[in-house]
């Protein structure tokens, strides 16, 4: 091959090159300037970005998402004291009736500022996501959020392979986030696996480690509250990542057909200090049950035997030792003693030893 010949080639090659995947890829190198992101929610969720609402069933997540767009929608510039930037939200959701109404309740008598575009979830295949972005440049005005509730009903992918997660949230890169205001966000809303107890989403590590930011969403039973905790956070500019708490109660919405009583959470920061005090609160309770239980077995059997010193001790000579084992209520027998020698005056009880090995009852104090 001639000189010629070669560089004829080489010339050709580069150009084919340069019709490829790197046709737009700069060829300088990097100026090292940096920019901070926009942000849809201050130093939490970033422009163009992909989250992550996860939880179990019925922990709430939907309450979170339904709290966030009415915010946005009603045109306000802060949720939860923090700044937001409102504008119109696409919603897939499954049973969509349902959360129709439940947006309504979240919305209250707030004026709507922004459009909500509430659809059903559709199944999705990956190969469709292009044309969803297609559709949304078609929309009247431009969305600075879109949700999809849940990820499982909306798309159609294998959510244990990694390599199908990590094409699911790049699809969403290359195809929704362009189609969508600079500053809006894509959020998942995403179930939990059952051997994480709600601490881990379900799937592919890939749903997690591709996006941008997470909340779980988890019920607490103790305290009777509906917690979200921030997770995931890719540029970690708050120092204590926010937690809040939603409270459940039912507000009135209009149906076309009549009304009924939703029930929604009022979100608000998470307060530990009341945390604490209804833990305490629940305990005292708690305690105050037990006790009311030892009690009416005590009651009916004044001069009865309670044995302390454990199987290995024998009983005294004519003493039958009452049985007041408490299994539910998760107290030590110690705490349990102690209960009864408050409540009521008490002998200690000897066996043929000598050894004490329990208290005989003799009246209520």
């Amino acid at each position: 091959m001639s000189d010629y010949d070669a560089l004829a080639s080489r010339m050709l090659d580069i150009q084919k090159a340069r019709e490829g995947p790197f046709a737009d890829i700069p060829t300088e190198p990097w100026d090292w300037i940096v920019r901070e992101p926009a942000w849809m929610l201050e130093k939490l969720i970033p422009a163009r970005s992909v989250g992550m609402i996860y939880g179990p069933s019925n922990s709430g997540k939907s309450h979170l998402m339904c709290d966030l767009i009415a915010a946005m929608i009603a045109g306000e510039t802060e949720w939860q004291g923090i700044p937001i930037t409102p504008g119109d939200v696409i919603l897939f959701s499954e049973s969509i009736g349902h959360i129709r109404s439940r947006m309504k309740a979240y919305l209250g008598d707030r004026p709507r500022r922004f459009n909500l575009y509430s659809l059903p979830t559709m199944s999705l295949g990956i190969e469709y996501i292009q044309s969803m972005g297609d559709w949304i440049q078609e929309l009247t005005g431009t969305p600075m959020a879109v949700f999809f509730d849940t990820t499982a009903t909306m798309f159609s992918f294998e959510e244990n392979d990694n390599r199908e997660a990590s094409k699911l949230i790049k699809s969403l890169e290359d195809h929704i986030a362009p189609a969508i205001d600079p500053n809006g966000t894509i959020t998942l809303v995403h179930h939990t696996s059952k051997m994480s107890e709600g601490r881990s989403a379900r799937g592919a590590s890939a749903l997690i480690g591709n996006i941008d930011y997470s909340i779980n969403v988890t019920y607490d039973k103790k305290l009777n509250l509906t917690l979200a905790n921030w997770e995931k956070d890719r540029w970690r500019l708050v120092d204590s990542p926010p937690v809040w708490q939603g409270a459940m109660y039912r507000v009135p919405v209009e149906f076309e057909n009549g009304s009924m009583d939703m029930s929604i959470l009022d979100w608000r920061p998470f307060d530990e200090a009341a945390a604490e005090l209804v833990g305490k609160v629940d305990e005292d309770i708690k305690n105050q049950a037990i006790r009311d239980e030892i009690r009416a077995v005590i009651d009916e059997n004044i001069g009865g035997y309670i044995h302390t010193a454990g199987r290995a001790a024998s009983v005294p000579v004519n003493l039958i030792p009452l049985k007041i084992t408490l299994p539910a209520t998760g107290k030590s027998n110690e705490e349990v003693f102690g209960f009864i020698k408050q409540d009521y005056e008490v002998m200690d009880a000897m066996n043929q030893k000598g050894r004490v090995t329990g208290f005989t009852i003799l009246s209520k104090k």
